[in-house]
């Protein structure tokens, strides 16, 4: 290849990387990896600002990831994921009721039974499919300077994962295998000592640079309590060629496929599952915890296919095209059952429903690129580009009640008496963009870096583009004032100001987790309407990056990012006598509008301790602080998300935290609740705010030890200055609304891993390198909390429902035995 065209290149990625704020993890080969049932779990306490956390604790639950606090008011805040270039489908089909009646009348008269809060459906991870031991590399874009070409996509921040490649001109073959014990360190019937084992097998080889990666695993857990566990498998490949100079491309694909069994944990307040029987087995008249185990379901099968693929054509040592498309492909199925053993099932002579999706996002984008030296110090790189992004979704609910063969269970659904219940609908939705970006840097010693992109949306916006410009820059010190100097290794300073957006589509049949009122509208054009959550934030911020003998480096950055938070109800048509009349265009129904700031300073510290050939001592550390508020909210929307019994324990209130704990005060002396208003009555005008669910600070700090083929490495994290709210405890002492005495402190120090790894020094055969690790994770945590497990969110698909303990799940101490082996 020309050798110009190599150093334009890897000189424009270069001063990319320097001038945005990117922080990059690289260890799909740690010990972390080896059990990691997802990617989050891989970043957790790996970044600082980068909040990961569960939802109820189980096997196979969500996990939430947060970047800078909460950024909404309404929805989950999380992140955009993007695997090789496919940005992935979102959770909505999580959010859907498996019993969805609500009661009423058709409109021939017929009653419509009411299911209402009987079922609670818990979100599932929606990243399982991605193995951890293929990721090469993963990436988070944390500033909306570097965020903002990604447009209304970036609010949340941006996760990049790339898996496995080969650039080496060499053929390689890994394995590796491990197996795990899961321990839950709680007694009784439900829980158990689970087992699982996970196998990799990786081929990576090249020639004459075009290289080929394919790879193959398998892996199967049992979760501490019984019925609960997966099993998945899948396949990757990956083929990139740069053997012409002139024309490069690339193919990357994914394939998996897999089951879950899910065990019942959180449920609508006052409601019984597994998990709340395990800790009051006698509170509940007509359920026990062996019913539970032996007649509740909820079994998924889920298939996922992520392809991408990309060419470039160099033109000249300076411009390139490059075009790229990617497709997320997802099939759910999922099964639940509710037999004579609960209370559901009993009422009703069996209770099943089977829930059903097809999720299909896709993304294609096209991009000139000039990359160019002048006179060796004035570095110039633009790009342009177009870009499409959309989705099309079908979801179906099938439900009914009274089996005459409940031995089927949910697969014997057609077998039911009772009125079916089936209920579709579908989505689609597609989003066009456009940016440009302009970077300069001179000579190594300042840069600058300067976006424009624009979205629009056909569907749901008639008026001019939504505009997200951005800027950024850098001016190294050391280079400047102190360029031989060996105490000053790294002295820079950054800052960078931007703007991103996000849309969420939201079918009208969903809008009830995302606002307390909306407009109803007649039964059966709930096709018509459409909600839309838009994002829109703001965000500059200022670091500072130092260099010590090239023993300590430590960076900290400050920000401010105030987000714009608005709900629309889109009316596309109307029901015509028999017909469905849709509309050309598009009337907004409703609107709702708010805002949240969150600011924050965020400290990276790396210590090197002793760096020899054979022996070497590393240190690292990180510390978050974020102070989240709420600017603005409109009087209706305040109250958080119904929980059951139409009980709301979350608000959004100006001059507090988003999802803010909302509730009475006890009166220790003579019972009830204080009159904090001293009118005489007891109302909701007496309720106070009781905590924030966000933690004000969190962090974790780690160590790495090699002594020759030794190596010893642990992690601790922690969180502190947030609340949680026992609703286990709540229930058991027969109350349900909640006051201060069952909002307990969350702060937790958590020792989350301790690993020992040998390399084993072998010549045999074609075993190039064996190499043997043990592992131990989530060894013990302190914590002042009462509960189960304090770093818990067991409503937490949306940030109007944070901060819940009910029906959670025991922390998990695993230990795992791995061997890996290069050939």
């Amino acid at each position: 290849m020309n050798k110009r065209l190599a150093l334009s290149v890897i000189a424009g990625v270069a001063v990319t990387m320097a001038a945005s704020a990117q922080s990059e993890v690289k260890d799909s080969l740690s010990f972390a990896a080896a059990v990691a049932q997802n990617p989050a779990e891989v970043l957790k306490g790996r970044v600082s600002g980068v909040r990961v956390s569960l939802q109820d604790g189980s096997l196979n639950g969500a996990i939430n990831t947060n970047i800078r606090g909460y950024n909404a008011l309404r929805s989950d805040s999380q992140p955009l994921w993007i695997v090789n270039g496919v940005m992935l489908t979102n959770g909505l089909s999580q959010n859907l009721n498996a019993f969805w009646e609500k009661g009423g009348y058709t409109t021939k008269g017929d009653a419509i039974p009411d299911y209402s809060e009987l079922s609670y459906s818990a979100p599932l991870n929606g990243v399982a499919f991605l193995n951890p031991y293929d990721i090469e590399r993963i990436e988070v874009i944390k500033d909306l300077s570097a965020a903002a070409i990604y447009g209304t996509q970036g609010a949340n921040g941006v996760i990049i994962i790339d898996t496995r490649s080969s650039v080496e001109d060499r053929n390689l073959i890994t394995w590796h295998s491990n197996a795990s014990m899961d321990i839950s360190g709680r007694t009784g019937s439900a829980f158990r000592t689970g087992f699982g084992h996970n196998h990799n097998l990786v081929y990576k080889g090249a020639v004459n640079k075009t290289s080929l990666t394919l790879s193959a695993y398998l892996r199967q857990r049992e979760g501490i309590v019984k019925r609960a566990d997966n099993l998945f498998g899948g396949l990757h490949s990956n083929l990139e060629t740069r053997a012409n100079p002139y024309i490069w491309f690339g193919l990357n694909s994914i394939i998996s496929g897999g089951t879950q069994s899910n065990s019942s944990g959180t449920a609508y307040l006052g409601k019984p599952s597994t998990m709340i029987l395990s800790r009051y087995p006698s509170k509940f008249t007509g359920n026990t915890l062996q019913g539970w185990e032996e007649d509740y379901d909820d079994d998924v099968e889920d298939y996922r296919a992520v392809t991408s693929a990309w060419l470039r054509v160099n033109f000249t040592p300076a411009l390139f095209f490059k075009a790229s498309a990617g497709a997320d492909f997802q099939s759910n199925t999922r099964r639940i059952w509710y037999g004579e053993g609960t209370y559901f099932g009993a009422s009703n002579k069996g209770a099943a429903s089977i829930m059903s999706s097809t999720l299909f996002n896709y993304n294609g984008k096209v991009e000139l690129s000039y990359n160019r030296y002048v006179a060796q110090v004035h570095h110039l790189t633009a790009n342009i580009a177009g870009e499409a992004i959309g989705s099309r979704n079908k979801f179906g609910v099938m439900n009914g009640t009274s089996f005459d063969l409940p031995y089927l269970r949910a697969r014997g659904l057609s077998t039911m008496s009772s009125r079916a219940a089936p209920y579709k609908f579908s989505r689609e939705y597609i989003i066009a963009g456009a940016y440009a970006t302009f970077s300069y840097d001179y000579n190594g010693l300042a840069g600058l870096n300067g976006t424009w992109r624009s979205d629009f949306s056909t569907k749901y916006t008639k008026s001019k583009p939504i505009n997200y410009p951005a800027a950024d820059g850098y001016v190294d010190i050391k280079k400047i004032a102190f360029g031989n100097s060996a105490a000053i290794s790294a002295l820079r300073l950054t800052a960078g100001w931007g703007n991103a957006g996000r849309e969420e589509y939201i079918p009208y049949e969903l809008l009830g987790n995302y606002l307390v009122s909306y407009p109803s509208v007649d039964r059966g054009t709930e096709v018509f309407y459409d909600g839309l959550n838009r994002l829109y934030s703001t965000e500059w911020n200022a670091g500072v990056e130092l260099g010590l003998a090239s023993i300590l480096d430590v960076k900290v950055k400050y920000y401010d990012k105030v987000t714009t938070d608005s709900f629309y109800i889109y009316n596309f048509g109307k029901i015509n006598g028999s017909y469905h009349d849709w509309a050309h265009g598009s009337t907004v129904d409703f609107t709702s509008e708010g805002t949240v700031r969150n600011s924050g300073i965020e400290t990276d510290v790396f210590v090197r301790v002793l760096s020899e050939d054979s022996r070497s001592l590393t240190v690292w550390a990180n510390t978050a602080w974020n102070l989240n508020r709420v600017a603005s909210v409109e009087y209706g929307q305040m109250a958080g998300r119904n929980i059951g019994r139409n009980i709301y324990v979350n608000i959004l209130s100006e001059g507090y935290p988003v999802g803010t704990l909302f509730g009475y005060v006890d009166n220790t002396e003579g019972g009830g609740f204080k009159d904090l208003n001293k009118d005489g009555e007891i109302t909701d005008a007496d309720k106070k705010a009781l905590g924030n669910t966000l933690p004000l600070l969190s962090g974790a700090v780690g160590s790495t030890l090699k002594l020759g083929s030794l190596t010893v490495d642990f992690m601790l994290d922690g969180a502190a200055g947030h609340k949680v709210a026992n609703l286990n405890k709540l229930i058991a002492e027969g109350r349900t609304k909640l006051s201060d005495r069952y909002v307990e402190s969350a702060d937790f120090l958590r020792f989350s891993r301790l690993s020992v790894g040998y390399d084993i020094p072998l010549s045999w055969y074609r075993v190039k390198s064996l190499k043997v690790q043990l592992s131990a994770f989530n060894l013990f945590t302190l914590t002042k909390y009462t509960g189960w497990n304090p770093d818990v969110n067991c409503f937490g698909s949306t940030v109007l429902s944070s901060g819940i303990d009910y029906g959670s799940y025991p922390a998990v101490r695993t230990v795992a035995l791995g061997v890996s082996a290069n050939f």
